[in-house]
């Protein structure tokens, strides 16, 4: 009777904070960056995004513990094609830009659920 008492009160405290749970990882806010920075790292979980001109070539890259765990690369023929995209980013992690011409914008998100 206790057994199923309190795995009763387990699942129905977990269905109720499954949705904040999920809430945790989104974007709280946008801080915008110095758009000349090549190397930023991040002070907590959060989004790093990027908008610019990625022709010839755009290649940017998110550096854990000295490897490459994410990475946005592009290249574009058309000098006036735009390039934007968020990447995840842990608190401690590395996103640095390898090669870009034409950025105009570097913004980071902290995640709702990160100490800010």
């Amino acid at each position: 009777m206790l057994k199923a008492l309190v795995q009763l009160f387990a699942e129905k405290f977990l269905v109720s904070k499954k949705e904040w749970v999920g809430h945790q990882a989104m974007p709280s806010n946008r801080v915008q960056l110095d758009n000349s920075l090549t190397l930023y790292v991040a002070p907590c979980d959060g989004w790093i995004g990027l908008y610019g001109n990625s022709a010839p070539y755009m290649d940017t890259i998110i550096l854990s513990s000295g490897s490459i765990i994410a990475r946005f690369a592009t290249t574009q023929s058309n000098s006036n094609d735009k390039t934007s995209f968020t990447l995840p980013i842990a608190k401690g992690q590395k996103f640095q830009i390898v090669s870009a011409k034409g950025v105009t914008e570097i913004w980071f998100s902290p995640a709702n659920g990160s100490a800010n």
